[in-house]
Parts: C-alpha cells; sequence; structure tokens
C-alpha cells in the first residue's frame, strides 16, 4: 500500500497518530471537546469487586531482574510456555469514567490487580493515543511503591487491536533483546475486566527506575522521556508550541543539567570534532544497532513515539530506549485484507533530514489545521549520517545484520514459534480474527524477506547519503565586524544554477527566507552570502540564531537537503570550513583566515 493511501485512510477511520501519548491540539484544528466535570472515582477497595478478589500473601519478592527470561541457545529471550491470566476489577461507575472521557490523559482510577493467586490494590489508566478509540482498550496500571508486581511499580498492557496477527510489537523487542539492546521486556497475558474477557494483550516493561535495575544500568541513573513532537533531540525548549516538554521519570527533583547540556552539545559541536564527542557522550555502538533494527522494522511516527534517554553516572554516557514499536509497518493491518501484501518500502534512512516522509507527514498536517506543523526529523541520526566514519560505521552494522540475525532464517523460527504460543488464546480472544490469526506468521515471514531485500538494494546510496549533489556548504563564517557569511560551492564537473534552493537558517523551517536567486556557479567556484551585506555582496537571507547556528541548502521542493551544517557560536573572525574545499572534513579558522 502506499504511504498517501495509508494516510489518507487513516484520517478517514480517524487514527492519524498511532503513538502512545496524547497530543496537543493542533493550531486551527477543531479541538476536541473538553471532558465534563469529573465526579469523585470511587476510592473504596472493595467498591464494585466481586468478593473472590481477595488479599493473599505477597509473592517472594526474589532479586532485581528475577522476573526477567533467561536467554534461549541463539540468545533469544526464552519464550513463555504459556500465557498469565490477569484480572483488572473496577467499581462500574470508575470503568465507566474511563470509558467516557477517553482523551484525560490524567485520569485514574482505583482498582484491583489480580494474578498468580494473589491481588494488589491499584490505580488504573488508559494508555495510547488513537488506540483509545478502538475496542479493544490498552490500560497503564500503577502499584504502591510498597507493594510492588515483580519488582515493578507500573506496568503496561496493550491491546495491539491494529495487528490482527498480534505478533510484531513484541517480535522486535525480543528481537533488540537479541541484538544486545537494552530494551522492556514484553511478553503475552490474557486480561479480563469486570468480568469481561478481553483476551490477549502484550505486557510491557515501563522504563522506569526498576527498569534500571533490572536490566543491570545504573540504578541512579536519570531517565527522560521526549514529550509528543519533541522527539528530534533539538535543544531545549523546543522552538514550536505544539512541541511537548520532555518528561523526567527518575530523579525528579533534581537539576535537568545532563540533559540539557547533552542536547546543546549534540547541536553545537563541529562537525570535525562530533565523532569523538559521541563516543565519550553516548553508547554509540548500541544506538548504531538500534538504527539498523529501526530501519528494518520499518518503523514509523518516531516523533511521536517518545522514547527514553537514560543518563548512566558510572560511566559517564547516555543510551537510547525504544518505545511504541507498534508503529513499524510490519503488523498485520485489521483494516485491510487478511491476505494483503506487507509494505516494505518504508524509505531510508528514516527519521533523518533525508526521510521525504518527515516533510510529506508535516505538509499533510499542516493541511490538517496544524498550520505550525514542521518536518521532524532526529539530529542524532542525521549527524552519525554526516559524519564519515560514523556512516560508514552504520551501513557495515545494517549489512552485518541483515546477513545474519535480520534473515528469514534467523527471524522465521522465531516468527513460528510466536504464532504457535498464540494460537490457542487467541481462539478464545474476542476480538481475534481466525483468518488474520492463521495469516499472521506468514505475513511476518514474507515482510522479513521483502524488506530486506529491500534494505540491501539501499545499502550502496545510503552509504553515500551525504555526498549526493555537488553543492556544498564550503564555509560559514564571521568578519571582522561580525558579519556572518555563508559560502555555496560548486563541486562538480558542470555549472549548476542556485536559482529556487532554500538556504535556511533554521533546519526545520527549510522556506525560512525567500529562494536564492537564479545565479550558476561554474565547477570549483562559490558565491558568498553576508548577513547585511555591503553594496556589491549577495544577501544572506536566511535568520541564522547567533547562539544556535545551523545551515541547511535544500532542493527547490524543500523536502531533500543538500548540505547541513551545525555549527557553535562563533567570534569575529572566525569560521568554520571543508578542507581541502568540498571534502566530508572541516577546520577552524581564525583571525579572519577563512574570510572572503
Amino acid at each position: 500500500m502506499k504511504r498517501t493511501s495509508v494516510l489518507l485512510f487513516v484520517v478517514v477511520s480517524g487514527v492519524l497518530l498511532a503513538a502512545c501519548g496524547a497530543p496537543a491540539a493542533p493550531e486551527g484544528a477543531p479541538a476536541v471537546p473538553p471532558p465534563a466535570p469529573l465526579p469523585t472515582p470511587s476510592t473504596s477497595p472493595g467498591d464494585g469487586v466481586p468478593p473472590e478478589a481477595q488479599d493473599l500473601p505477597p509473592l517472594p519478592p526474589g532479586p532485581p531482574g528475577a522476573w526477567l527470561p533467561e536467554r534461549d541457545a541463539q540468545g533469544w529471550p526464552r519464550l513463555q510456555a504459556e500465557l498469565a491470566h490477569y484480572r483488572l476489577d473496577l467499581a462500574p461507575a470508575d470503568l465507566e469514567l474511563l470509558y467516557t472521557h477517553l482523551w484525560d490523559e490524567d485520569l485514574q482510577v482505583p482498582g484491583r490487580f489480580t494474578a498468580y493467586g494473589r491481588t494488589w490494590a491499584v490505580q488504573v489508566s488508559l494508555r495510547g493515543q488513537s488506540t483509545r478509540k478502538a475496542p479493544k482498550k490498552s490500560f497503564q496500571v500503577r502499584f504502591d511503591k510498597d507493594d510492588r508486581f515483580m519488582q515493578r511499580k507500573r506496568i503496561e498492557l496493550l491491546a495491539e487491536y491494529a495487528d490482527a496477527g498480534a505478533l510484531s510489537e513484541k517480535l522486535w523487542y525480543d528481537t533488540a533483546g537479541l541484538l544486545g539492546l537494552q530494551a522492556p521486556l514484553a511478553r503475552f497475558v490474557t486480561l479480563e475486566v469486570n468480568g469481561e474477557q478481553l483476551g490477549v494483550m502484550t505486557e510491557l516493561e515501563a522504563v522506569t527506575k526498576d527498569f534500571l535495575v533490572a536490566h543491570g544500568l545504573d540504578a541512579d541513573g536519570d531517565v527522560y522521556r521526549c514529550g509528543m513532537y519533541n522527539c528530534d533531540l533539538t535543544e531545549q525548549p523546543p522552538p514550536y508550541s505544539y512541541q511537548e516538554p520532555w518528561d523526567k521519570r527518575t530523579n525528579e527533583d533534581a537539576p535537568w543539567d545532563g540533559l540539557n547540556a547533552l542536547l546543546s552539545q549534540l547541536n553545537r559541536t563541529p562537525p570535525q570534532d562530533f565523532a569523538a564527542w559521541l563516543t565519550r557522550r553516548f553508547d554509540v555502538e548500541g544506538f548504531l544497532t538500534w538504527m539498523a533494527l529501526d530501519a528494518f522494522i520499518a518503523n514509523d511516527y518516531q516523533t511521536d513515539a517518545r522514547s527514553f534517554l537514560v543518563y548512566e553516572p558510572r560511566t559517564g554516557q547516555w543510551r537510547y530506549v525504544p518505545w511504541d514499536l507498534n508503529n513499524a509497518w510490519s503488523h498485520l493491518r485489521r483494516d485491510q485484507p487478511a491476505d494483503q501484501r506487507p509494505w516494505v518500502g518504508l524509505p531510508v534512512p528514516s527519521f533523518t533530514a533525508w526521510d521525504p516522509t518527515a516533510y510529506e507527514l508535516a505538509e499533510f498536517r499542516q493541511g490538517l489545521g496544524a498550520t505550525e506543523m514542521r518536518p521532524a526529523w532526529c539530529t542524532l541520526r542525521t549527524r552519525i549520517l554526516m559524519d564519515p566514519t560514523l556512516r560508514a560505521r552504520y551501513a557495515e552494522r545494517l549489512r552485518t545484520l541483515l546477513a545474519g540475525p535480520l534473515s528469514e532464517a534467523q527471524l522465521g523460527a522465531r516468527i513460528d514459534a510466536t504464532a504457535a504460543l498464540l494460537a490457542g488464546p487467541l481462539a478464545e480472544d474476542p476480538f481475534a480474527l481466525p483468518d488474520y490469526t492463521a495469516a499472521s506468521a506468514p505475513f511476518l515471514r514474507r515482510f522479513v524477506r521483502e524488506r530486506r531485500d529491500f534494505l540491501q538494494q539501499q545499502l550502496s546510496a545510503l552509504e553515500q547519503i551525504a555526498q549526493t549533489g555537488p553543492l556544498k556548504l564550503d564555509r560559514a563564517g564571521r568578519d571582522a565586524q561580525g558579519r556572518l557569511f555563508v559560502q555555496v560551492l560548486n563541486t562538480g564537473a558542470e555549472p549548476v544554477s542556485l536559482g529556487g534552493l532554500y538556504l535556511t537558517g533554521a533546519l526545520r523551517d527549510v522556506k525560512q527566507a525567500p529562494p536564492l536567486p537564479a545565479l550558476t556557479l561554474q565547477p570549483g567556484t562559490w558565491a558568498t552570502f553576508w548577513e547585511r551585506p555591503a553594496e556589491g555582496e549577495l544577501a544572506l537571507g536566511a535568520q541564522v540564531d547567533p547562539q544556535r547556528p545551523e545551515l541547511g541548502l535544500y532542493t527547490a521542493d524543500a523536502h531533500h537537503p543538500l548540505d547541513l551544517l551545525w555549527l557553535p557560536p562563533q567570534a569575529p573572525g572566525e569560521a568554520l570550513a571543508r578542507s581541502p574545499r568540498g571534502a566530508e572534513h572541516y577546520v577552524r579558522l581564525t583571525d579572519g583566515a577563512g574570510t572572503p
């Protein structure tokens, strides 16, 4: 299915954003009416709870992480032999409250959670974004900090309603574990709510302090979650009002200096220092592996996914923790025929400045009334691909994983075993569709096979992604009076016109300034654009923040970057230059050495 067709369907069906957090209403878009004043939820532990849901002795606490599965001989998290059954009991009025106030993200009601012969007093809320409208709901269950469930204060129960096979999200979290990534544990359970059987759910580990302890990470670490539409790792506060702030999950009362410094350095470190800085400050190996897996599963809408960054004081490094993998285009769509063909053509590299869908989605949402919406792509991913050494490492990582762990030969058995595990429970699931249950494993196998083939065909272009086209941002700096200048160089063998191209000082606002004039550059020549131009000089229309300088040169359709540049603040007489001209190597020039 073509992406445009998918997006049109999404609007018609009212599920535009398959993400885990409720967004702010887009500017100019029809707003969801606010909920009516809420009655006070019932707080009586027994109100509406069947008499058989009694408190039992607590489970043995066990060591941290004792509930995590062992690894099998291939390195997979060991697949469970059966599905545990969970039960939620809420006062009927409280359940009705949740179901009639779908968009109140803060609404929680008391209830009872029963599993393994034991009952806990809990707080229950709905979770998800568009999934709140689905007939089968997803829930978040919170436990008292002194009476945790298997060492956890919170669990997420995902309905996976859009995935008629219910296989893919857990498969990809398991694959992340196979590849050595610190990712949330996912397992299957069955759920009933007030006696109604909801069938198979995916239980997903919450990323909290409990996650750090269970996975052997620094228990004193900082866990941050990016805000809705604010996962592109730009400096904070975010530049646009629709972007929601980050959330801190641990050490909440401590300063946010670490995150703020990381994002500032990510966006201000000059290109010649970037690889060394990133290696010191970030789990680069883990992130390169995640980028490869993310590309393979055709993950999408990452800006809506609200993933996590974790800082470990004992190592001084940050690591990325993925979230919301139900946005991958690998699930068996309930809204399509059971014999549907998987869509494997999501462009690579996704969630980068070269991802055409970032620009298409922004324009699509602008058309719905979100007029401030801008293209969303990740600074970290993009800068990795701009650096020749890091780009080569990423391409090699993707090539290696496609040849081994991400092949059908490796994934096929896991897919079949997971489908066999779910066959019985899905037969009892009131929301399952038998034809889709039978089709799910063959569908996923085909996705694995065809997506792998697609990516292998893209590898050569991926290795040259930052070197397409002859035009380069060759130098940028300030003269002795502090005037900013930018030089655009033609590195090709033929004349090239700048007419209609966009030169911007805000990388998510491509059309910040009018298009460049119809100026033709001969091979090996450059044009210099000046802030506050003198007579005879070319004017720089782009507005560049002197404290957060960045530059982008884009094609006339405003969808394809020709070159991108991140700079630190510059003093008069300082410049950043490619050396030699047009190369991928940069140097810092001082004392006016780079001034035209």
